[in-house]
C-alpha cells in the first residue's frame, strides 16, 4: 500500500503535462476506438478510472492474463495510451479503520 499512493500521485501529477505531449505524439484516436482495440487485442477491460482537475480521464485496463494499459482521454474525446505492460495483480480493497 505504501507504494501505490506515491505511484498514483505521480500519475496524477503527470496528467497536467500529458495533453501537450499527446498532441506532439499524435495520440488522436477516439476513446471508443482505443477501448475496443484493447478489448479485442488484449481482452482488457476498464478496472478503475479517475478524473483529473484538467478534465482528463485516466483509465486503467487489465485482462485476466495480466496485461494492462493506462489510457488518458481528453475532454474532446481523444485518447492516448500512455503505458502498458504485463503481470498486473488485483489487490484486495483494504478499508482504513476497519476491524479486519
Amino acid at each position: 500500500m505504501r507504494f501505490i499512493i506515491p505511484f498514483l500521485a505521480l500519475i496524477v501529477l503527470g496528467m497536467a503535462v500529458i495533453p501537450a505531449q499527446a498532441q506532439q505524439r499524435g495520440c488522436n484516436s477516439s476513446h471508443e476506438a482505443a477501448v475496443q482495440f484493447l478489448a479485442k487485442t488484449y481482452n482488457e477491460v476498464v478496472i478503475s478510472m479517475g478524473l483529473a482537475s484538467t478534465g482528463n480521464v485516466l483509465e486503467v485496463l487489465s485482462s485476466d492474463s495480466g496485461s494492462w494499459s493506462i489510457l488518458i482521454t481528453a475532454p474532446n474525446g481523444r485518447s492516448c495510451l500512455i503505458a502498458s505492460g504485463q503481470a498486473w495483480e488485483r489487490l484486495p480493497v483494504i478499508t482504513v479503520g476497519s476491524d479486519s
